[in-house]
């Protein structure tokens, strides 16, 4: 004679990995051990009909509280995508709002503040903006306008960090024809022959020989 044992209380006691698989199976019943014995397999001993009972409600309760348990990691993991998104879409709404209200100027710093997990995305678009803020600035420009940028440009490229007084000079406009040349007599002459009429810069220089130490205008 064998004692019908559920096939579930041949799985490990505490209900470790195996409990899922062994839940699934409780139904079925099989021939573990002889009627003789008290204990059956995996040290599980077999104290009559209720003990099973009681053993089959424990199983039960840590089976709904795991499907529970997963119940809510799904949940929170759900919730979290979407509030990510949320987060996402609410920050670049804001941004859109709040760049048409600063100022159009290229060397302008002012930017509003973003989440921690957006932090790349808020320097790339800064990036993207200071660009297009930098070509409308351009846009204004007509053609002596824009050769003057160049002229600045140039001059910042040779003069910076190199001349002490370059820094003070730069918010004042550069003229270039700083004596009035062009309407030299001597000038218009020549340029007339050459048929060369752009000045580029012309102004006063002292002139000082090594040898003598002489100024010359």
């Amino acid at each position: 004679m064998y004692a019908r044992i559920p096939y579930w209380l041949c799985f490990e006691t505490n209900m470790g990995s195996n409990f899922l698989h062994s839940v699934r199976h409780r139904g079925k019943v099989v021939n573990t051990v002889p009627s003789g014995t008290t204990e059956c397999r995996y040290g599980i001993t077999y104290q009559g009909r209720r003990h099973l009972w009681c053993l089959y409600n424990i199983a039960k309760e840590e089976y709904r509280n795991l499907k529970q348990k997963k119940l809510v990691e799904w949940a929170v993991r759900t919730i979290q995508r979407y509030y990510i998104r949320w987060k996402r879409r609410d920050f670049l709404i804001t941004l859109s709002i709040e760049l048409s209200s600063l100022c159009d100027s290229p060397i302008s710093r002012e930017w509003p503040p973003c989440p921690r997990r957006l932090t790349e995305t808020s320097l790339l678009i800064r990036r993207l903006h200071h660009k297009w803020r930098c070509h409308k600035y351009r846009l204004r420009f007509d053609q002596v306008a824009r050769n003057r940028m160049r002229e600045k440009v140039t001059a910042s490229i040779i003069f910076k960090d190199r001349k002490a007084s370059y820094a003070k000079s730069v918010s004042h406009p550069f003229v270039g024809d700083y004596v009035r040349l062009r309407q030299n007599v001597q000038w218009k002459k020549m340029s007339l022959e050459s048929n060369d009429q752009y000045v580029v810069f012309a102004d006063m220089i002292n002139k000082i020989t090594r040898s003598s130490g002489k100024c010359f205008f």
